[in-house]
């Protein structure tokens, strides 16, 4: 595959097959536009954030990472490449909560995010990925550009109804159980389309990410 997915004995779970969709989706929004650069937001730090920076050297990254010894290696693999485009942030969590609510969780390895919002991609790859993603959703013209895009990793799980239904109370645009909730949220607003990458098939993804792109550019 074209891009390196390995650093010493760790690997990157976003198949090559995603990252190249993922480039070429960055590259053409910023051509549409005629900028020369891109702000991306990364949840969950990782061999796909030093494959993020060298892909895109020019574009201003921020990487938001929970457990510290992958921050430490991502620092240290940073430093090494000298690759200087990505603010890595750690925020610990103690507990790795992927699929539900939990009180116990730092919220504040979402909101952190907020002061340096809005972005044009942003990727759900990390802890508390229910949460982020409602969160998102609840006020998604102030994190996503015209024409930006959310992705969350193992969307997946929804396609094969095996996704743990995040919402203590449901809102009205979700369908009833959960499953493909962005589906429901881009069905009752009408700026934006539910978005699908499928991966390399060697995880076994029918949907390696899901999300939802916001028309306008």
């Amino acid at each position: 595959m074209k891009y390196t997915t390995r650093i010493d004995k760790e690997f990157c779970q976003i198949s090559p097959v995603a990252m190249e969709w993922i480039e070429m989706f960055v590259k053409e929004l910023k051509h549409r536009r005629k900028r020369k650069k891109a702000k991306i937001l990364e949840f969950g730090a990782g061999v796909s954030t030093i494959t993020l920076a060298e892909m895109f050297p020019n574009d201003e990254i921020v990487s938001i990472e929970e457990k510290e010894k992958w921050y430490e290696m991502v620092k240290g693999w940073l430093k090494e490449k000298k690759l200087k485009n990505v603010n890595l942030i750690f925020e610990k969590v103690k507990i790795r909560n992927f699929y539900v609510f939990d009180e116990m969780t730092n919220t504040n390895y979402f909101h952190i995010a907020e002061q340096y919002r809005p972005f044009d991609l942003i990727i759900n790859d990390g802890n508390m990925r229910e949460y982020i993603g409602v969160n998102i959703l609840e006020d998604i013209d102030n994190w996503l550009t015209e024409g930006g895009l959310y992705l969350r990793h193992d969307y997946e799980k929804a396609m094969m109804n095996t996704w743990i239904g995040p919402f203590p109370k449901a809102p009205e645009w979700i369908s009833s159980g959960g499953g493909l909730y962005y589906d429901g949220f881009c069905a009752a607003h009408p700026g934006y389309e539910l978005l699908t990458i499928g991966g390399n098939g060697i995880w076994g993804y029918k949907a390696e990410f899901g999300g939802v792109w916001r028309k306008g550019a």
